[in-house]
């Protein structure tokens, strides 16, 4: 009888027992870009990201030209980095 009662505690306790859930991979750190580094930006008037490549998939809704610029040159113009290719800042 003491048997079937631990048999049936430890079924219990296994069947409510959560599985281990995974966490997404982190996005890895930004590098700092080096000195001259260049990165593509669209030339539109609603345009505020820097790409770390023209193939950017964001890119794609840029209707003007792309032009490359410094890191720092697009930060003094008030650009970001792109959420999408994730440039070094």
């Amino acid at each position: 009888m003491l048997a079937t009662v631990l048999a049936l505690l430890l079924l219990q306790t296994t069947a409510t027992a959560r599985p281990t859930q995974q966490r997404p991979a982190a996005r890895p750190p930004r590098k700092p870009a080096p000195a001259g580094h260049l990165v593509y930006l669209c030339g539109g008037s609603r345009s505020f990201a820097y790409h770390a490549a023209p193939g950017c998939e964001a890119l794609a809704w840029c209707t003007t030209s792309l032009r490359k610029a410094t890191v720092a040159a697009a930060t003094k113009e008030g650009r970001y980095p792109c959420g999408r290719c994730r440039p070094a800042r």
